[in-house]
């Protein structure tokens, strides 16, 4: 399965789509059980509408309580639901509980059939996405790289001139930024990036960023006025260029957008790629367990 979407100029992640088709496809079929049951379609909605909502308020809160570190800098950042950032067992383990105690305030006689009902709508939706993601994966291009690949070394031009290879940082956690000038999420999350570059390159952490299909006195011009620190790759230019491309590497990458992140392990092994805009509190969720060298 991508990891995102693209729909003209919108860039949908794939998990956020899958998470309101699948509300849409439970609320339909447990309307549905409880036509059949005899039972009150609206308030087994509002049963689900609940547990969801308490579910991603408890996600989002169980994520910033671990990473709270994270989150002293800008706290108010918490709140906003758009940022990644979410514990998915938390937060099923609260919506279900949720849902349990509102159907235990039904009446007796009621209560088995509404929770026979839920039960049935959510095993229904949870068996068609995983179905879903399974026979996607199946289909997709055995090239694209996934999570637990190993990342390909690659010889890129930095803007300051030079030649940059992976193979440089061998034995370093590496985040790996694709990224564009014409893109307003790319160029709001590059001074985070900034600053976990500069809090933690003393550690061994490598943040690189890589402009996609761009000439380089732009991106030279744009960097020099942005005030990055960390290295900015471009596609070579000259007489004798790569074969590497900022556009290949990126399309390696299976149906993605911009930005898109990835992150390696000092192996180069890739543990996670996410597209959208970064923020603190997930960023540092993805780093900190990446072993120093």
């Amino acid at each position: 399965m991508p990891e995102a979407i693209t729909l003209g100029p919108l860039l949908l992640p794939t998990r956020i789509l899958q998470l309101v088709l699948g509300y849409l496809l439970a609320s339909w079929l447990l309307g549905i059980f409880s036509k059949r049951s005899t039972l009150d379609g609206k308030e087994a909605r509002r049963i689900l509408e609940g547990g969801l909502v308490f579910g991603l308020i408890g996600a989002r809160a169980s994520f910033v309580v671990i990473n709270w570190a994270a989150y002293l800098e800008a706290p108010w950042s918490a709140i906003f639901l758009w940022q990644p950032g979410y514990d998915p067992i938390a937060g099923f383990a609260i919506g279900a509980v949720y849902s349990i105690w509102r159907i235990w305030r039904l009446d007796s006689i009621a209560r088995p059939i509404y929770l026979r009902a839920t039960l049935m709508a959510l095993t229904v939706t949870a068996t068609v996405i995983i179905g879903t993601n399974v026979v996607a994966n199946r289909l997709a291009d055995p090239d694209r790289l996934r999570a637990g690949d190993q990342f390909p070394n690659f010889a890129l031009q930095s803007v300051d001139g030079g030649t940059v290879r992976l193979s440089d940082f061998a034995e370093q956690p590496v985040v790996l930024n694709f990224w564009a000038t014409w893109c307003p999420p790319c160029r709001r999350e590059m001074p985070l990036l900034n600053s976990v570059h500069l809090q933690f390159a003393d550690e061994g952490l490598v943040v690189l960023g890589i402009a996609v299909a761009e000439p380089v006195a732009l991106v030279r011009a744009f960097r020099d006025e942005s005030g990055v620190d960390y290295p900015i790759l471009v596609d070579s230019e000259g007489d004798t260029p790569s074969p590497d491309t900022s556009s290949t590497l990126l399309a390696r990458l299976g149906p993605t957008g911009l930005p898109t992140t990835v992150f390696l392990n000092t192996k180069g092994v890739i543990q996670r790629i996410y597209v959208g805009e970064l923020s603190r509190g997930f960023l540092f969720d993805q780093i900190l367990p990446l072993p120093s060298p």
